[in-house]
């Protein structure tokens, strides 16, 4: 089996497509979820107006109407979850929240993806750091070469004037 040598830099762009990659599949799921809480706060709310809307007929099935939408919309997002959570399934289960407690899996997917945003952070500039260092190590070789050929120049002018 032949290693292959990875540099750091490659190392480094790796590291941040792995996160990415965490972030964007977290991120489905994150997205549903924060839907699923704004639409159950919604709905909180279109309860406490239906209730008191009881003597205005209007306000009455306009708050009704929005319910009926909110209902419709939390049915199409709780799909929409069960199908992700299937597609994952073959997956290996990293988390230790169940799926079922869905603040906890909110909560848990957040730390998550700050978790990842932080390292991408940290890995950027790790690549920035590893091209000052590939650009100080180029300007201290030019260096180097400029100041040997200024030597070597001094000696044939001391070596031409010692013959003369």
């Amino acid at each position: 089996m032949v290693s292959q040598r990875i540099t750091p830099k490659e190392l480094s762009n790796l590291l941040v497509e792995k996160h990415q990659k965490f972030i964007e599949e977290y991120k489905k799921e994150f997205d549903i979820l924060d839907r699923i809480f704004v639409l159950k706060e919604k709905q909180d709310q279109l309860e406490y107006w239906l209730h008191d809307s009881k003597d205005d007929p209007e306000k009455n099935q306009k708050y009704l109407k929005a319910m009926r939408a909110a209902d419709k919309e939390l049915l199409k997002l709780n799909e929409e979850l069960k199908v992700l959570y299937s597609s994952n399934s073959n997956e290996t289960e990293t988390h230790n929240v169940p799926k079922t407690n869905l603040k906890g899996r909110y909560n848990l997917l957040k730390n998550r993806i700050e978790m990842h945003k932080e390292a991408i952070t940290y890995w950027d500039k790790k690549l920035k750091d590893l091209s000052k260092d590939k650009e100080a190590k180029k300007r201290g070789k030019v260096k180097k070469v400029g100041e040997l050929k200024k030597k070597k120049a001094k000696k044939a002018k001391r070596t031409k004037k010692a013959r003369k």
